[in-house]
């Protein structure tokens, strides 16, 4: 069950040595059912509805009702809920791209991918993929790795009308394919797979406004309690990690 954010904060440290998303790898011990085979193709990418990114911060402010799935393109647990929220949660979620590091810097901590848990992490990353049908897990050979600019191009994506669209095919191409998202060449592919002009994106991501809203939609999920990804908020709830998709739903459903 989720908990406000202040609560959360007191309780993040969790005793399961394997609740990864806790811990050092956002995520838990939780079972989650097994998911069907996921489509590769670009059509199932296409097909997936889209927030614009301009329409977040003001959606967050109108209304205690908003639904928010934070997010940064270099973490695997991100791909495994990105792949199954949309069948988990009762509506689509607005979509929120955030700097991890960011984050991180914030709250004092630093990736599971660089400490001693990396391992097990991987190996949990790995087994939830295989049993939910989605396929081999290919790790890229520099991750963790720089995610500044393929997160400040999903900011772009979503200022297109493409954000959730160009989030899939990204972690597709990063932990699909094992192709580094810091790599350009990389962030070209999936911008090409989510119908996106790789020159235009790569050109904005320069564009002080495209950065000035990636700081921005980064400090929001700070206010709102996040410090990992990836996040769910459900009015003043936070639920963090891949496993805490189906509290996410319940909180979600409730009308009271």
């Amino acid at each position: 069950v989720g908990v406000p954010a202040a609560q959360l904060a007191r309780h993040r440290q969790a005793h399961d040595p394997r609740a990864n998303d806790r811990q050092v790898a956002f995520a838990g011990r939780v079972g989650v059912p097994r998911q069907s085979t996921a489509s590769s193709n670009v059509g199932a990418i296409r097909a997936r509805s889209i927030t614009p990114a301009f329409a977040i911060i003001r959606a967050m402010a109108a209304s205690d009702e908003q639904v928010l799935f934070a997010y940064d393109l270099g973490s695997p647990y991100v791909w495994l809920a990105a792949e199954r929220i949309d069948d988990v949660l009762p509506a689509r979620p607005t979509w929120l791209p955030v700097l991890l590091g960011a984050i991180f810097k914030a709250k004092g901590r630093s990736s599971w991918g660089q400490g001693p848990k990396r391992d097990e992490g991987m190996a949990e990353i790995e087994r939830r993929a295989a049993d939910r049908g989605l396929g081999e897990v290919r790790w890229p050979g520099s991750w963790p790795n720089d995610g500044l600019r393929v997160m400040r191009a999903a900011v772009r994506a979503h200022q297109l009308g493409a954000g959730e669209r160009f989030a899939i095919a990204a972690l597709r191409t990063h932990f699909r394919d094992g192709l580094a998202l810091s790599d350009d060449a990389s962030i070209a592919t999936a911008a090409e797979r989510a119908d996106l002009d790789p020159g235009a994106l790569l050109a904005a991501t320069a564009d002080p406004a495209v950065k000035a809203e990636l700081r921005a939609n980064t400090e929001r999920a700070l206010e709102l309690g996040v410090f990992g990804v990836p996040t769910v908020v459900v009015r003043s709830q936070v639920f963090w990690g891949d496993d805490q998709l189906e509290g996410a739903a319940a909180a979600a459903s409730r009308t009271d």
